[in-house]
């Protein structure tokens, strides 16, 4: 008897070690990768400010050639031809436009400086969130840690139930807030459809994917309780449901904030283009009350 309870707390803990040597080395890399692009990203910031300098000081096309050519180089090259904002569509748009050598050279040049000040706002701000991301993570690693440790402690030791299929396929849903796949970004789709008023899109779909996971995971507590005839014990996950559900919700709170930094950098975008369209149409204004 001794050496079966023995043997579970045993499995348990070496369950536990793997998990957690397995967070501490994906951790590890991932923050040395952060470092080094971190780094790069700062100095990519400094080109972006010396560059729209040099746009600030050209006076014509000729001047601007140089900039222009190194702004290429830097900014995302699949925007060339997509309507993404996100890959920097609306900045190339601007440039085929001062290629081109028409008479708005002046509002062109503008609008690509207020494009380039934004990018830089997006950027900065993206890098202290996701400083501030990887304190969620940490925080989210050791919620599902606890959480694996509370259920093999129950499933094995209290509850004693012998199904290894049950109980790989609940520690795999436990897991789900660390290992379901990051959101690349927002669309456009998205932001028409938080300026309407429908900000809560994006709690919506998390709801839905977590009650899912939760349902998951009760369903196969249940199913395992059926099976060893310990139907009236199943209470006893209750824990390990509740950190599940903290899990979630700080995985939330992580993609919320990169949602809403892509949402205001899109909004920002619009205002560009709609201060220029305004200038424009003012110009056009008084060119022709001066023709009359």
């Amino acid at each position: 008897m001794e050496s079966n309870v023995l043997a579970t707390v045993l499995t348990s803990s070496v369950v536990a070690g793997v998990i957690s040597s397995l967070v501490a080395y994906f951790q590890f890399h991932k923050n040395n990768k952060l470092v080094y692009i971190t780094n790069e990203r700062k100095a990519w910031r400094s080109d972006i400010r010396r560059i729209a300098e040099e746009i600030e000081a050209a006076t014509g096309y000729e001047d601007i050639r140089k900039p222009l050519v190194e702004l290429k180089v830097r900014i995302n090259a699949y925007g060339k031809n997509t309507d993404d904002v996100k890959k920097d569509s609306h900045i190339w748009k601007v440039i085929e436009r001062l290629q081109k050598q028409n008479d708005d050279f002046d509002e062109a040049k503008q609008l690509l400086i207020l494009y380039l000040s934004t990018l830089l706002k997006m950027d900065w701000e993206r890098s202290k969130e996701e400083i501030k991301g990887n304190t969620y993570k940490i925080v989210l690693y050791f919620v599902t840690l606890a959480t694996e440790i509370v259920y093999c402690h129950i499933y094995l030791v209290e509850l004693k139930i012998s199904s290894n299929l049950m109980f790989i396929g609940s520690i795999i849903i436990m897991m789900l807030p660390i290992i379901l796949p990051e959101r690349s970004g927002i669309n456009l789709d998205d932001a028409i459809e938080w300026v309407k008023g429908k900000e809560n899109i994006f709690f919506h779909k998390f709801i839905k994917t977590m009650c899912i996971c939760l349902l998951l995971f009760i369903g196969s507590i249940l199913l395992e309780c059926l099976f060893d005839s310990i139907l009236m014990k199943w209470t006893e996950f209750w824990l390990p449901m509740v950190l599940l559900f903290v899990g979630f919700t700080i995985r939330y709170l992580y993609e919320y904030r990169k949602y809403l930094l892509d949402i205001y950098y899109i909004q920002n975008i619009s205002m560009c283009r709609n201060t220029e369209k305004k200038c424009m149409h003012y110009e056009n204004g008084i060119k022709d009350e001066k023709n009359i």
